[in-house]
């Protein structure tokens, strides 16, 4: 697992404000509902372009394995974020969200 910010550059480049020349939009399998506003679902998402099929994988399993109904009453629909230029919270190094490589499921 890579931990620390030089590692991480060292695969995805630096990150930038925009997520310019590296973030790409996924069709998720199923709705997710946006955490802070369950009204509002999405049906892709933006992340990292050299994640992308692993996370386009990761849902079409969970979707496979689980069904939707199971999905939503585990709360895994609820989708709080891919993509967010930040540092971690209380430090100096990048968030993992800078590069969109990180996701947020029922936060």
């Amino acid at each position: 697992m890579l931990t620390n910010t030089n590692q991480i550059k060292g695969i995805y480049g630096t990150p930038n404000e925009l997520g310019s020349g590296y973030l790409v939009f996924i069709k998720l399998p199923y709705p997710m509902r946006l955490a802070w506003d369950t009204s509002v679902s999405v049906t892709r998402i933006s992340c990292h372009k050299d994640v992308a099929e692993n996370f386009s994988a990761v849902f079409n399993d969970l979707l496979e394995h689980y069904g939707y109904e199971k999905i939503k009453e585990l709360g895994i629909d609820l989708y709080g974020g891919v993509f967010n230029y930040r540092k971690m919270r209380g430090g100096n190094s990048w968030s993992k969200h800078s590069w969109g490589i990180a996701i947020d499921l029922d936060p």
